[in-house]
């Protein structure tokens, strides 16, 4: 049976209670106009303009569009980092060949792509994906060919003694190996790919929680510009914590290799 101590670690109690402190003192501050902004509202009435896009419905569209283009990026960068990660970390002409462009190409931020892609794509759906999977792919790729790399060399050992083929050493040895450093990638090229969906959506197409944090800006909506952000936060701080239970629950090995990951 679980201690009160133990519950206390587990939820994180303290960081909870330092949350509602600092919302605490936000809505004494602004109420008292001890901090005074034109467009700052009191989480009062952030609250309120939160239940205004949960009352409406226009949330729910909104967060739709969003979790569904940053899901099909995330599993595109995914895909791509995985497998060329373990094509470049195996076999060495091909690290050679594209060592340089990847370290050019991932030095290019996201955010300078978007006009390339609303000019190629135009406002849709694709150039959500296309810039997102771009900023997505290089934490998983670079984390694939760290975990191949570091594969311990009496592996590859055993895998000569049985007598494996290539392909059944990458499906027996490598992929097993890599799979912390894999988790630890995907965590990071889902919430990247999230991020620049939303700065896509402000950015190339007028749809999801993107676009709804632009029109409550130039409506002059600060409650409602607050509102989104909260969402933004908590929908990103959510997706993190199904990643770690996941990662708990498929990791295979011991506890040290599931906090690697």
């Amino acid at each position: 049976m679980r201690t009160l101590r133990q519950w206390s670690v587990r939820l994180n109690l303290a960081g909870g209670g330092l949350v509602l402190l600092i919302v605490l003192v936000w809505q004494l501050a602004v109420a008292w106009k001890i901090v005074e902004f034109d467009y700052l509202p009191k989480p009062t009435e952030v609250a309120s303009g939160l239940g205004e896009i949960v009352g409406d419905g226009s949330l729910v569209s909104q967060l739709g569009h969003t979790l569904y283009t940053a899901g099909i990026a995330s599993l595109l960068a995914i895909g791509i980092g995985v497998g060329l990660g373990t094509l470049v970390g195996l076999v060495r002409p091909v690290e050679v060949m594209t060592g340089a462009s990847v370290d050019f190409l991932r030095s290019i931020p996201a955010v300078s792509l978007m006009p390339v892609a609303l000019l190629l794509l135009g406002p849709a759906v694709e150039s959500e994906v296309v810039v997102a999977v771009f900023a997505g792919v290089w934490p998983i790729l670079l984390s694939t060919i760290a975990g191949v790399r570091t594969i311990n060399p009496r592996l590859h050992e055993v895998g000569k003694v049985l007598h494996l083929g290539r392909r059944e050493r990458t499906l027996k040895i490598v992929i097993p190996s890599i799979v912390p450093s894999i988790l630890v990638g995907v965590r990071l090229a889902v919430v990247t790919c999230l991020v620049v969906v939303i700065i896509a959506e402000i950015m190339i197409n007028p749809e999801g929680i993107g676009w709804a944090l632009s029109q409550a800006q130039k409506s002059l909506r600060p409650d409602l510009l607050f509102a989104y952000a909260v969402v933004t936060g908590l929908l990103g701080y959510l997706i993190n914590l199904a990643l770690i239970v996941g990662v708990r629950v498929i990791m295979p090995g011991s506890q040290e290799l599931r906090r690697q990951a």
